[in-house]
């Protein structure tokens, strides 16, 4: 669900927080974050969403920056984050997820 021009549905993050609570599960993930005020900011952790997307696009265009200018910084970068993620996942798995990030 995106904060799109700043409106934010709690009402959906609470009936879908309901059947997560069933089956145990986190469920949400924000995006658009940098588009809604900073009160409902406030409100995501009550209702229980799990992460916050801000300014992703940017990031994605910071990196494909860096890439383009410093392919050997880009690499550490990648080394980096590869290795916060799963230590199971092949060199090839994790880059996919990378790249979908």
């Amino acid at each position: 669900m995106h904060g799109l021009g700043g409106v934010v549905d709690w009402g959906i993050f609470e009936r879908h927080q309901l059947a997560a609570n069933a089956i145990g599960v986190a469920i949400f993930v924000q995006h658009g974050t940098s588009t809604i005020s900073q009160d409902q900011f406030k409100e995501m952790p009550r209702v229980g969403t799990g992460e916050a997307h801000l300014a992703t696009e940017y990031q994605k265009i910071t990196f494909d920056l860096i890439a383009k200018h410093s392919p050997e910084l880009a690499a550490q970068m990648n080394d980096y984050m590869a290795a916060l993620m799963n230590p199971e996942l092949t060199e090839e798995q994790l880059t996919e997820e990378i790249v979908e990030s």
